[in-house]
């Protein structure tokens, strides 16, 4: 007589529910953190440069210390090959942008994105 599931091979079957299972959760709270990063600034910025077919912007994830590090570590975690090569992004505001015409209008925009390397200095004015 069979009685135990170990017996009948329900053994490995329970297991690989239960491991199916645990893929499961696993997915499901990936697709949870794509849906937040999605309504995230991050996750905006990603849209535009899609919906501006710019190919070329790449995004990374780095530790939450990312900014308490040294540049050359910074470097070294984003695969750069020396400090020189990385740059900061800024969106700055045109202030005397008279709130009139296209606003996306790359002579009289209101807002832009300034691209500085690290080793540079900029001045803001």
């Amino acid at each position: 007589p069979v009685s135990t599931p170990e017996v009948c091979g329900l053994g490995s079957v329970s297991s690989e529910w239960d491991a199916i299972d645990a893929q499961l959760d696993a997915l499901e709270a990936r697709v949870a953190s794509l849906e937040a990063e999605a309504h995230s600034p991050v996750g905006r910025v990603r849209r535009h440069c899609n919906a501006a077919r710019v190919y070329s912007a790449r995004f990374e994830r780095v530790p939450q210390d990312y900014y308490d590090r040294p540049l050359e570590a910074r470097a070294k975690l984003l695969g750069a090959s020396c400090v020189q090569q990385m740059c900061k992004s800024m969106v700055m505001e045109n202030t005397a942008w008279s709130g009139e015409g296209d606003e996306l209008d790359p002579t009289n925009s209101r807002f832009y994105c300034v691209v500085v390397q690290y080793c540079a200095k900029f001045n803001g004015e």
